[in-house]
């Protein structure tokens, strides 16, 4: 087997003093080879783009060649018939056995997508939002973040239950458990129903939303919160919560299933355009088709203005005792205000 060393030579740039043939030191290597020898090769796999050509042994013209993939074998390759003049310049025109995707095969991937022109869409055709559809639900976002509820981080009455905010009576048990530190009612049920909280409300008006969520645990089979109030209250137009529930209940009724462990949850409210304000709304978590037995905890309870629910907050009043305030207010009045 002997090789061919062919020498690659340029003539110089015009504005070099000479025009004669300049040689270069790198040659350019033919490993030649009879048909017979190389099919001595025939399992050898040589590296991606090595290059096989099959040439007239009188003209020396190119009429066949073998583009190795670095995978398979020299006796799989399959020859491309060209001629010197139509050596392939682009992946496309190459053999797919010569390891280079020239066609789309996979049966899963659609016609379309292999189409050399693909269909256009509108935004609407497809189930795209548009830029008004966005700014009309970024318009929509309306966050509160104020807890309207009292003491919350105690779980305990305020001053008076007539006050907007303030933990009603018949609420369930004071636990001895905490969780992030606060205070939990709630223990093992007696009966199948059972309150474990209501608050007083004042602070709405006609068409508002708001949102109320709370902590809780259990096994009960479902626990159902409420926003409704004394005859002729403002009714709740429609109501949401964190599990996918949507319904119309006027009293704002919806249900919860619950887990053994800690979870947040919510629900979220937005009242009728019509009712009497001045009747005060109530907030109630109930123990619902409930076992004797099972068990139900709850704390953390928040109720916020708007759509968004917040992580727990106190009431800012629950910052600081009554004692508190009276001394932050008779300091400022000695001090004329500041």
């Amino acid at each position: 087997v002997g090789r061919n060393y062919r020498e690659l030579q340029r003539i110089k740039s015009s504005t070099e003093e000479s025009t004669a043939l300049e040689v270069f030191n790198v040659p350019v290597i033919f490993d030649c080879r009879t048909k017979t020898e190389w099919e001595l090769e025939a399992n050898t796999v040589y590296p991606k783009g090595f290059m096989i050509f099959e040439q007239e042994a009188d003209t020396r013209e190119i009429t066949k060649l073998k583009i190795a993939n670095g995978i398979d074998k020299l006796s799989d390759l399959k020859y491309t018939n060209v001629t010197e003049g139509e050596l392939p310049t682009k992946t496309s025109q190459l053999e797919n056995d010569s390891g280079f995707l020239t066609e789309e095969t996979d049966p899963t991937v659609p016609a379309w997508a292999k189409a050399d022109t693909k269909p256009t869409y509108t935004a609407s055709e497809v189930g795209a939002a548009t830029v008004a559809d966005i700014k009309a639900a970024i318009n929509g976002i309306e966050i509160g973040g104020r807890n309207y509820l009292l003491n919350t981080k105690t779980f305990s009455t305020a001053s008076s239950t007539s006050l907007s905010g303030a933990l009603l009576s018949g609420a369930a048990n004071l636990s001895e458990e905490t969780y992030y530190g606060l205070s939990v009612r709630g223990g093992t049920l007696t009966t199948t129903q059972m309150d474990v909280c209501r608050y007083n409300f004042k602070y709405f008006d006609l068409g508002e939303t708001f949102t109320f969520s709370f902590f809780a645990r259990g096994n009960i089979n479902e626990l159902r919160v409420f926003f409704y109030g004394y005859t002729g209250y403002v009714q709740v137009a429609k109501c949401v919560n964190s599990q996918g529930e949507t319904n119309t209940n006027v009293d704002g009724r919806c249900s919860f299933a619950v887990s053994d462990g800690w979870k947040r949850y919510w629900a979220r409210w937005t009242l009728k355009t019509t009712g009497d304000t001045t009747i005060p709304k109530w907030i109630l978590i109930r123990a619902y088709n409930a076992q004797v037995g099972q068990e139900i905890y709850i704390c953390g309870c928040k109720l916020e203005k708007g759509n968004v629910n917040t992580d727990w907050s106190p009431d800012p009043e629950d910052y600081y005792s009554l004692a508190e305030r009276v001394s932050a207010l008779e300091a400022a009045a000695l001090s004329g205000g500041e």
